[in-house]
């Protein structure tokens, strides 16, 4: 911890859920009050917040960044929503309940891709950036991470954090499609690890038996 913290709640965000970072300032949604707030990298509160509730998107639990717009989930209607920076609804929201992501969480994006962690299953699952399911998940709790929340991409990984263990946890993503230009296709491979031959070698010596030493 480096010492360094601010309070969000003297600007009404009473519960802050999730949070992202665009054109040098803090984007955080408040799931009580359906709000978006922007804060200095210092903590300053600018005055700024915006209502999500016009999606019909109520209980913001996490947001990220990509494209140009907010992306935003929502644990109460399980659907991810994209907001204009300014605040406006972009028009276009995807349903993450159809693949069994009920209590969407933390988000994040790597390459076209969403991440969107889901409390409620334990279960990290993916999605194309117009809201299509990948068929691929990964589940958290055979790490011990039962409760996923916050999600955030760091240099190839997602880490997510654990309510009930207070952990944070990192996983490995597979690096991400090509952008319709090609197909990846990932096969198992088998590492094989041949031991090395160690030699040793005694020194030549004499002794009298009975000596001392």
């Amino acid at each position: 911890f480096t010492g360094t913290s601010f309070d969000v709640s003297g600007s009404g965000n009473m519960d802050p859920r999730g949070l992202t970072y665009y054109n040098g300032y803090f984007w955080i949604a408040s799931h009580d009050n359906s709000k978006v707030y922007k804060y200095g990298v210092d903590g300053t509160y600018s005055g700024v917040s915006f209502d999500t509730t016009a999606s019909g998107h109520t209980g913001p639990t996490g947001i990220v960044y990509y494209d140009g717009y907010f992306w935003i989930t929502s644990f109460d209607s399980g659907k991810v929503d994209k907001f204009d920076t300014d605040g406006s609804y972009a028009g276009f929201s995807f349903d993450t309940a159809a693949s069994g992501n009920t209590y969407p969480f933390g988000i994040i994006n790597y390459g076209d891709d969403f991440y969107v962690a889901d409390y409620n299953a334990a279960k990290i699952y993916k999605y194309s950036s117009d809201g299509t399911y990948s068929g691929m998940s990964f589940d958290t709790s055979v790490s011990g991470n039962a409760s996923p929340l916050g999600l955030a991409y760091y240099n190839g990984h997602a880490y997510t954090t654990d309510r009930v263990t207070d952990s944070l946890y990192q996983y490995y993503i597979p690096p991400h499609s090509g952008g319709g230009n090609y197909s990846f296709a990932f096969v198992n491979g088998t590492l094989t690890i041949t031991p090395a031959t160690l030699a040793v070698t005694a020194n030549p010596q004499t002794k009298v038996y009975g000596a001392a030493d």
